[in-house]
């Protein structure tokens, strides 16, 4: 069994089905499967659904200019960073 982190950038899960289909089949195949990604209207900064753990930071508003994403980009990688996320998982990024 791995450990498994996977980091978002632009939507939170399990509302990105895309990453939430990876997640349900990693865990089906009997690995720990952690997120962090942006918080959605309403979501807790923390909280397990179907065994894959969830962490949420507030997402950046967003731009629209070039300028605006490359902030977005950085705002990102900083909220992931400053995650009390787990460590010493495999690192998988999308």
């Amino acid at each position: 069994m791995a450990r498994i982190l996977i980091i978002v950038q632009n939507l939170p899960v399990p509302f990105d089905r895309r990453v939430w289909l990876e997640c349900q089949a990693l865990t089906a195949a009997g690995h720990q499967v952690t997120v962090i990604c942006p918080k959605g209207k309403g979501d807790p900064t923390f909280q397990v659904i179907e065994t894959v753990q969830l962490y949420k930071y507030r997402p950046y508003a967003p731009g629209g200019s070039k300028l605006g994403f490359i902030m977005e980009y950085g705002y990102s990688f900083a909220a992931t960073a400053g995650s009390p996320g787990p460590r010493g998982h495999t690192t998988a990024t999308s």
